[in-house]
């Protein structure tokens, strides 16, 4: 599947106008002209320009919005045509839900909480926030048809399309509610009942009937791409929307770089172009201070290496000494990332990873786990943390199919808690057939409807039967065989969470076990501080090693990825390393460098493309500079080279073979190199 960017002919180089500006300020200025001239300087190809902001000011001509009265002249047609004359491409940007004006005039359209109360986004002195289910929507159509009837946009984008935290209980909603639930909207629906599920559907529901209507909208007068922010998003999986969405978007700030790379990982799998959404400013919008180069240069390769396209968010002073432009230093930073873009970019657009490694998140798993009220991303989060630091190239799916796992040599099922019969006989096949699988803590342990099973689906295949959840808060994991090299504490090992007890079934191998505290923590009974130490055996296994048909199982009995990503203990690392070594015996590739090394194995064309990326962040969570990586080891298998190269330093790689792979060392780089084998 493709990851071609969705603007005809335009490399991924593309930049946000972020032009919130209130009326209180003495003037809203932009120099079109410089501003236009310095974008074609540093080769941006497109601009997603704020047509109307979060106040709810346009800034075009409009009869149905509210113009900036700051703003002299229709600043929107004047940017078409500056850009227009230099190849330069627009996006009109059009916020949804925030407008301080529509609020002001339709109190009945504005999202409310329980008590009835105005929401605002962005606390006390926010936007004021209008509901996707008044009126006000059919405002909102006419507005946005109004921009793309009457200016030549190459694009639409869509911002702030949401139901609040805390609503929405306004009259609309309430009255929607009783007609497709026959019940009023209930406040803080319990978690397994009926209410929070029609709660959480109607959200949903509403999100996506606004959307699909403004992209019908746009489509009727203009075939130009719509976006919208948090289209393709795995934190959201409202994959019924994601279907009306040209290419998927979402932000990407530092120093939350493990969050970009897999939003990224997840929305490549879909087939469609995609971007990460990028601040020029430390931490968050609205700073007006720069990033570093290195920092944004980054966030870029992320980005790139991954197949997606990054997007630069700017904003020019609006008013005083500097009113109309862009600061010298925001585009001399930008410029230099997007130099490094040019460099690497013919390597990355149009790029697919290679099938190796895939873990499953299931959309249906995701709104399972928000159903019951259970964190819905702790574990995704864990799994993929996990891999990125043992050099694990790999691959986020959505769904399992025969097309789709057949592909991978092994699957990981991270507490997925429901699979259907079709996909247990798919995975029972696929293991079967020689794959490799881990599964943890209480995959296929629940129905469709959240309802505990008496053992799990996939009970055969793991190795492993349910007997009960785990008595004490905690547990510590014991004797675990280190057959293959990895480094473990010869002692119990602490984990913060309940883990499940279970009987190993038939001829599965025990490969470490489960040993409760001395005592449960209470105020009134505890030793030494935080934990009682590990004192009772439970007779369980913790985790279990199975020989299935010609494949081969590896299951963990306790949430072992969300207590990485909460803990960060190093020891749940290696053992997830020595789980691979288990299931996947003959490795298509392995990766010796740094912890701090992040990998990706992409191919384009007849080009195998190994992307190396090293960094460190301050303490700031910025990167400043970056420091030479050496001693980079490599070992691939089932490739045969005419030639290695390492790009974009043009460096040729000696390698030699053995037992049918091949190895090299990796030239000395700084932050990122690319490894190209053809």
């Amino acid at each position: 599947m493709s990851n071609q960017n969705v603007w005809s002919g335009v490399s991924p180089r593309k930049g946000l106008m972020d032009f919130h500006m209130p009326e209180i300020l003495p003037e809203v200025k932009l120099d079109v002209k410089r501003y236009i001239s310095r974008l074609n300087e540093i080769g941006m190809e497109s601009i997603i320009f704020v047509c109307k902001d979060a106040y709810g000011h346009s800034y075009y001509e409009t009869r149905l919005g509210r113009k900036n009265v700051k703003v002299e002249g229709d600043m929107l047609k004047d940017l078409i045509y500056e850009a227009h004359s230099k190849g330069i491409k627009i996006v009109a940007y059009y916020n949804v839900c925030c407008d301080d004006h529509v609020a002001a005039e339709n109190p009945d359209y504005c999202q409310r909480d329980f008590e009835g109360k105005p929401i605002k986004r962005f606390g006390t002195y926010g936007y004021s926030c209008v509901c996707m289910n008044s009126p006000y929507r059919d405002l909102a159509f006419k507005r946005i048809r109004e921009i793309v009837e009457n200016y030549d946009v190459d694009g639409v984008f869509l911002d702030i399309t949401y139901v609040i935290e805390g609503g929405c209980y306004c009259e609309y909603c309430r009255s929607l509610y009783r007609q497709m639930y026959g019940a009023e909207i209930p406040v803080n629906p319990p978690p397994g009942t009926r209410e929070r599920k029609n709660f959480l559907e109607f959200r949903r529901w509403t999100r996506f009937r606004f959307i699909r209507d403004a992209v019908s909208t746009i489509k009727s007068v203009k075939d130009i791409p719509v976006g919208w922010n948090h289209a393709g998003d795995p934190y959201m999986c409202q994959v019924e929307i994601d279907q009306f969405a040209d290419y998927f978007s979402r932000e990407f700030h530092s120093p939350n770089y493990l969050l970009g790379d897999l939003a990224a990982k997840w929305m490549r799998k879909f087939g469609r172009p995609f971007e990460l959404v990028i601040p020029e400013c430390y931490s968050n919008w609205g700073e007006w201070t720069i990033l570093p180069a290195e920092t944004l240069r980054l966030l870029f390769t992320i980005t790139l290496m991954n197949g997606g396209n990054p997007t630069i968010g700017h904003v020019a002073y609006p008013s005083g000494k500097y009113a109309g432009q862009v600061a010298d230093g925001v585009l001399d930073s930008i410029g230099e990332a997007y130099k490094w873009v040019k460099r690497i970019e013919d390597f990355c657009v149009g790029a697919e990873s290679v099938p190796y490694i895939a873990v499953l998140h299931t959309v249906k798993n995701h709104r399972l786990k928000e159903y019951l009220g259970l964190p819905t991303m702790e574990t995704l989060e864990g799994v993929h943390h996990i891999l990125v630091e043992n050099h694990i190239h790999f691959d986020i799916i959505s769904e399992v199919s025969e097309d789709i796992i057949s592909n991978y040599e092994a699957l990981i099922l991270p507490d997925e808690l429901y699979l259907s019969e079709d996909e247990v006989d798919i995975i029972s096949r696929f293991v079967g057939d020689g794959g490799g699988l881990i599964a943890t803590y209480r995959t296929s342990l629940y129905d469709e409807d959240g309802i505990l099973r008496g053992d799990f689906a996939l009970s055969d295949v793991l190795g492993a039967s349910f007997r009960n959840f785990s008595n004490y808060s905690v547990i510590y994991i014991d004797d675990v065989k280190d057959e293959v090299d990895v480094k473990l504490p010869r002692m119990p090992l602490l984990l913060k969470d309940r883990g499940l007890i279970v009987d190993v079934k038939g001829d599965a191998e025990t490969l470490a076990s489960l040993m409760y505290p001395a005592v449960e923590l209470k105020p009134y009974r505890h030793v030494y501080h935080q934990h009682a130490h590990p004192e009772f055996e439970t007779g369980s296994a913790g985790i279990i090693y199975n020989s299935y048909g010609r494949g081969r199982c590896i299951y963990m009995a306790a949430p072992i990825e969300s207590s990485f990503r909460r803990d960060h203990y190093y020891w749940l690392r290696s053992i997830y390393h020595l789980a691979l070594k288990k299931v996947i015996q003959d490795p298509l590739l392995e990766v010796d460098g740094p912890l701090s090394l992040h990998i990706s194995l992409m191919r384009k064309g007849d080009r195998l493309i190994l992307h190396l990326l090293n960094y460190y962040a301050e303490k700031t969570g910025v990167v400043e500079e970056t420091i030479e990586t050496r001693n980079v080891k490599v070992k691939i298998g089932r490739v045969k080279p005419k030639r290695i190269m390492a790009h974009p330093q043009m460096k040729e790689i000696e390698w030699s073979e053995r037992n049918g792979h091949i190895e090299f060392k990796v030239p000395p780089f700084n932050h990122h190199t690319m490894i190209v084998i053809t």
